[in-house]
């Protein structure tokens, strides 16, 4: 991992060391490209969009592959152009793709969404999404990833609940777990979990309620759902990088570890950071993701 990157996620104190050694960055060669690619699920075209690094025919070995899933109303290109994850799967030589939902949002599992009450088979999308891209690409399916920003990230959550055996390691990005889905979640497998998540978040409150079935859990208690299911030690590890930006935001991490399987629960919580996915100038939301996913294999 290149040296500016180590440095910004550093500054997480520890959160994450570095992504694996094997993530060397490839320089030169031509730049990535998006491809607009479909498929068929149920009956149904269902769209999404593919960053292919550029260096992806150069390397020996298969390419880690990150799912990102967008915002209620939102839409992949959109996420592509907020994240700017492309400039670093350019470099560190993984896949980026960048699915739309079928109704306005996601089918989170909570019977609450626009999609959940058309009963869109979203999980079978992503399913058929990663059989997709691994048949054409040289896809690592050991590195398989999945990173949602808002109600995105509820929709993460459920994938960690349902199709956990085809994901390493996820990441929510300003939203916690749905308590529907909570009820309901029976994760197969060990799975490497981060939330990131605002105090003052005044839409998936951070000490969690609301209204069922709209209701969800808080911050603290959705890594500890986890880091149950994860078979984590009962206590976090808890550290407060130092405040570096006079931003009003300071950071604190919980992080459950080691886990079974090498996994792990981590809590970032960014106090008084509000519902926005560039939450905090403490740190890098991207680079913190990235550092996270790829630090992740799946045994």
């Amino acid at each position: 991992m290149t040296s500016f990157i180590r440095l910004a996620l550093l500054v997480l104190a520890g959160v994450t060391l570095a992504a694996c050694d094997d993530d060397t960055p490839v320089d030169g060669g031509q730049p990535g490209q998006t491809l607009d690619l479909s498929l068929e699920v149920d009956g149904t075209t269902r769209s999404y969009r593919l960053f292919v690094p550029g260096p992806a025919d150069t390397v020996s070995t298969p390419s880690p592959l990150v799912i990102a899933f967008h915002d209620a109303q939102g839409s992949g290109i959109g996420l592509q152009a907020q994240t700017a994850f492309d400039e670093f799967a350019d470099r560190l030589v993984f896949f980026v793709a960048y699915p739309n939902s079928l109704e306005e949002d996601w089918a989170e599992g909570c019977d609450c969404s626009a999609a959940d009450q058309a009963g869109v088979n979203d999980t079978g999308f992503v399913r058929a999404l990663i059989q997709d891209i691994s048949a054409d690409f040289d896809i690592d399916t050991n590195r398989v990833y999945a990173v949602g920003v808002s109600q995105g990230g509820l929709f993460t959550w459920r994938l960690a609940c349902e199709l956990t055996e085809e994901f390493a390691a996820i990441t929510s990005v300003i939203a916690p777990m749905s308590v529907p889905l909570s009820a309901s979640c029976a994760p197969s497998v060990p799975i490497a979990v981060l939330g990131i998540q605002g105090t003052e978040d005044n839409v998936y409150p951070y000490e969690g309620g609301g209204e069922a079935p709209f209701d969800v859990l808080g911050a603290e208690a959705t890594i500890e759902f986890w880091a149950t299911a994860n078979n984590c030690p009962d206590t976090a590890v808890v550290r407060r990088p130092p405040d570096l930006h006079d931003d009003g935001t300071f950071v604190t991490v919980n992080r459950y570890t080691p886990c079974d399987a090498g996994t792990e629960s981590i809590l970032l919580s960014v106090l008084g950071g509000v519902h926005e996915y560039g939450i905090s100038a403490e740190f890098s939301t991207t680079l913190t993701i990235i550092g996270f996913l790829l630090e992740h294999r799946r045994r």
